[in-house]
């Protein structure tokens, strides 16, 4: 499910035929919102699939995850998760859906746009994606402030070490009133020009 931010109902209707392990990807069928769409495989775990499938002797048209009665429920999969997560020493309570969720965060941590994790994921509306910007760090999300634009580049004094750490607050302060000073100005030259 990590792997490729599926839902709990999407995996268990997986089937052998939904698969294209050739080209790393397989098909959600009638997903909600009764939608198809694309999910990525793993190229790390193409050959365990492999495998699987072929110890399992499963059909074309085979469950891919399969108990004595059919199809794998849903119980199941959040039984063999609370074990992996108690094994693994995790002390909450792990859901399967925090699972799409990482995946989806850690998509857009590492540089995909909304509209790429918007399809992969399967919805509708990019809003509902956007609930993984908030999650994702800051840091990742890569977009600069227009401010650092108006800034020219050696408007910024360097503050020494010892400011720093005997926080000396006259040198912030005249930093802070330096570039708001300068961004005043460059945002009138801007405004000059046109």
């Amino acid at each position: 499910m990590y792997s490729a931010g599926l839902r709990v109902s999407e995996l268990l209707n997986l089937k052998v035929e939904n698969l294209n392990l050739v080209n790393n990807f397989g098909y959600v069928r009638k997903g909600k919102g009764s939608k198809d769409r694309l999910f990525v495989i793993a190229d790390s775990l193409k050959q365990e699939i492999v495998d699987y499938i072929t110890s399992n002797k499963l059909e074309h048209d085979s469950f891919i995850f399969q108990s004595y009665m059919g199809r794998m429920s849903s119980r199941t999969i959040q039984e063999i998760l609370k074990k992996a997560a108690k094994r693994s020493g995790i002390k909450k309570r792990v859901h399967p859906h925090a699972l799409r969720h990482s995946f989806s965060t850690h998509l857009i941590e590492n540089g995909y746009s909304i509209t790429d994790v918007q399809s992969l994921l399967g919805h509708k509306s990019p809003e509902t994606t956007m609930i993984y910007v908030h999650m994702a760090s800051s840091k990742f999300i890569g977009v600069r402030s227009p401010w650092d634009e108006l800034q020219p580049k050696d408007s910024v004094e360097k503050v020494s070490h010892e400011d720093k750490i005997s926080g000396h607050t006259g040198v912030k302060k005249k930093l802070v009133m330096k570039i708001r000073f300068q961004g005043i100005q460059a945002l009138k030259h801007r405004n000059l020009k046109t």
